[in-house]
């Protein structure tokens, strides 16, 4: 069940709120975790901000979400969340 055993994340922070930001809401700043804010993953995320960021759970406003790697599989894999909904091995072409 959405937001009791999965929820959605958003690597990018809406902030209070809420926003319609085009980059908040891409597919690359959105992870699917366990649990809610509250319980499971998600908790984890939310409560332990700098694992988060070091693990790109978390990518800070005004950084690109489609060029910053995030660790999945329980720390097993380095992807890139692509636009198409992809992992990727690689950032996308033109990325520094």
């Amino acid at each position: 069940e959405r937001g009791v055993d999965w929820s959605v994340h958003h690597r990018v922070p809406r902030g209070m709120g809420g926003t319609r930001s085009e980059t908040v809401n891409a597919v690359p700043s959105l992870l699917v975790v366990c649990g809610s804010a509250t319980t499971g993953c998600h908790q984890r995320i939310e409560s332990r901000r700098a694992e988060a960021r070091t693990s790109g759970w978390l990518v800070a406003r005004g950084l690109d979400p489609e060029t910053t790697p995030v660790l999945i599989d329980h720390g097993a894999r380095w992807v890139y969340l692509g636009s198409d909904g992809k992992y990727h091995d690689n950032p996308p072409d033109g990325a520094s």
